[in-house]
């Protein structure tokens, strides 16, 4: 077996197939010519993995994979040092696409050091920004404090010689990432004047061509995060984000992808606002709509597991967990933890059982099924167990960490 994941890891090692998850056939149609990102192209980021999806990744997959893996990474940052040596002998504005599309790929890869270690002198302000996009994606990898000082400090020194659509990208991201990772309170007023400005752009900008209309879908979205308007044009801006995405015509298969992935993002966060304003029915179409889209892609079914999850329609939501597990990364080790959740609710105490002894073998860092193993062998009648799984815990730093304080008492009392 040549590959565990065949339709989600077979772009990962650059091999192009028409059916697998929408990452897997971006990547297999963008180095299907020997590694070759076009100056042409305009590629930006929009779903960032964590580092910890490739080392979940790695560790689930065969052997096979995590060789061609390997070797395709080297390929990659070969091919972007190759565009940062050009782009600093010449500052052409093609040598500037071409870095920034390396980089984009970098970012999608996870590989935030190599584009943190490596910049050029250059002026331009997409540049820049990408820079500042790995360190913040690589101190939220590492679940590190999270600041948007410097990202600030970025744009107000290069806004007012950004283009329209940098404008949009720059504001849209710093935006969504104070209310979605820092909530910084004294960069309030800021954030504020900032949301102003990008709605400003966003209704001047004359979206007529493929990238603008993505680019505007995109700031809609990201304008709708903003806390300093009211729901109701949340609302509205959430719509205008979505017909956008929906009015996407790509003409080639790469910009197809790209559209796809875009209606995708914008449904997740819709569906999202629409269980926050009580539409439920709304919300579960959003989610349903998301497994149509990239039907080899766990999360959907994960979203989808957790929704039915939370309404309490646990034969439903078993069902997405279990078929998210199959499908693999990310969050498999989860997937199997909330798949024997539902089956416990659900009566079948020994395939729940087995299902959380799984996730503890897919995810070695995840607490929640040792605890709740540890209550299963209670019941049972077993203290043994209990007791060698409450020495594990409190023996594993990484799984230590992690308990509250009760939970280390309750330990303790099993293990003495």
């Amino acid at each position: 077996m040549r590959y565990k994941y065949y339709n989600l890891s077979l772009g990962y090692t650059g091999k192009h197939s028409q059916i697998g998850t929408l990452n897997s056939q971006f990547y297999g149609l963008l180095f299907q010519n020997n590694l070759d990102v076009s100056d042409d192209m305009m590629l930006f980021v929009q779903r960032v993995p964590k580092q910890d999806f490739f080392r979940e990744l790695c560790e689930l997959e065969t052997s096979h994979f995590d060789i061609q893996h390997t070797q395709h990474i080297k390929q990659i940052i070969q091919k972007f040092k190759l565009s940062l040596t050009n782009l600093d002998k010449n500052p052409s504005s093609k040598n500037v696409r071409r870095y920034i599309n390396w980089a984009n790929v970098l970012l999608r890869h996870g590989c935030f050091d190599e584009l943190i270690s490596h910049y050029p002198n250059s002026t331009s302000v997409e540049v820049a920004w990408l820079k500042e996009t790995a360190i913040f994606e690589l101190a939220l990898s590492r679940n590190q404090p999270l600041t948007i000082k410097n990202q600030l400090l970025l744009i107000e020194d290069c806004i007012n010689r950004a283009t329209d659509r940098e404008k949009i990208l720059l504001l849209t991201q710093i935006i969504v990432n104070h209310y979605r990772h820092s909530k910084e309170s004294c960069y309030q007023t800021k954030i504020n004047d900032y949301c102003d400005q990008l709605l400003e752009c966003l209704e001047k900008y004359d979206a007529d061509d493929f990238h603008s209309i993505l680019h505007c879908s995109v700031g809609y979205r990201g304008i709708a995060f903003a806390d300093k308007f009211n729901d109701s044009t949340r609302s509205l801006f959430l719509k205008k984000a979505e017909t956008l995405a929906r009015s996407l015509r790509p003409t080639n298969n790469i910009e197809h992808i790209i559209a796809q992935e875009n209606l995708f993002n914008c449904l997740q966060t819709v569906a999202k606002w629409n269980i926050s304003q009580n539409e439920i029915n709304n919300a579960e179409s959003n989610l349903l709509e998301l497994i149509q889209i990239d039907p080899y892609d766990s999360t959907g079914f994960s979203e989808c597991g957790f929704f039915y999850l939370s309404n309490e329609s646990y034969e439903k939501a078993a069902n997405y967990f279990q078929q998210a597990l199959q499908l693999g990364p990310p969050g498999t080790g989860m997937n199997a933890y909330y798949y024997a959740k539902c089956l416990e609710q659900l009566g079948q105490t020994q395939k729940a059982f087995d299902c959380l002894h799984q996730s503890t073998q897919l995810d070695k860092y995840a607490v929640s099924p040792w605890l709740d193993l540890i209550d299963l062998y209670i019941d049972r009648n077993d203290s043994a167990q209990a007791k060698q799984i409450a020495t594990h815990l409190f023996n594993e730093p990484i799984l230590h960490e992690q308990l509250e304080n009760e939970e280390k008492n309750y330990i303790l009392c099993l293990i003495n």
